[in-house]
């Protein structure tokens, strides 16, 4: 699982989200857009499709957008925050994470996503 192997498991979901690219990179994966709040969007490359995921699945039931958006928060995108703020830093937990929140995962666990980055920012200090 993730918690137990973080690097492993962002490796594998980037190889899924984005199977025809070799070598990921924030300039690879993240592509400037202006009309976005975060000023960028994922890449057209991405077969995952989280985000759209997530949303269609709210079209036919609300609760089970909730419960897909809870599960990727807590089982993907806090350990790999979590993984990818604590030496030695791995590229693949960092991108993960940042596909995760340009996914607006964190929207599902946003308290708890709060809490971590705060306990991260007084480790750093």
């Amino acid at each position: 699982g993730v918690a137990e192997a973080p690097p492993a498991a962002a490796a594998a979901l980037l190889a899924l989200a984005f199977p025809s690219v070799a070598q990921p990179s924030k300039r690879e994966l993240f592509v400037p857009d202006v009309g976005t709040k975060l000023g960028k969007r994922i890449a057209k490359t991405d077969r995952l499709r989280l985000y759209e995921q997530i949303e269609e699945a709210g079209e036919v039931d609300e609760e089970e957008k909730e419960r897909r958006g809870r599960l990727c928060g807590e089982k993907l995108l806090l350990p790999l925050m979590q993984a990818a703020s604590t030496p030695p830093m791995k590229k693949e937990c960092m991108l993960v994470t940042w596909y995760l929140l340009y996914s607006d995962v964190a929207r599902f666990v946003i308290g708890d996503v709060r809490a971590r980055a705060t306990a991260l920012l007084q480790e750093h200090e």
